[in-house]
């Protein structure tokens, strides 16, 4: 497996709807094959909304440990 390179961090923690989504879709856009994203979201049901797009799109998701209590999720391309 290659080496994974953070390209970014997000704190979406304060967003909810469709505004975290078009965030990570932007950056997500950017990603080079082997580079992540890190996302701190402010819900659950947002970590869900992300989880269908990720799905959607293809992306690569892995959770890691809450950061302040909020779900926080590593996206990458795959």
């Amino acid at each position: 497996m290659s080496e994974r390179k953070l390209y970014k961090k997000l704190d979406l923690s304060g967003s909810s709807c469709a505004g975290p989504i078009g965030e990570v879709s932007g950056v997500f856009e950017e990603l080079a094959k082997g580079e992540f994203i890190e996302v701190v979201l402010g819900d659950q049901a947002t970590k869900r909304d992300i989880m269908a797009w990720a799905k959607r799109v293809g992306a690569m998701v892995e959770e890691e440990a809450p950061e302040g209590g909020k779900p926080r999720l590593l996206i990458g391309r795959a």
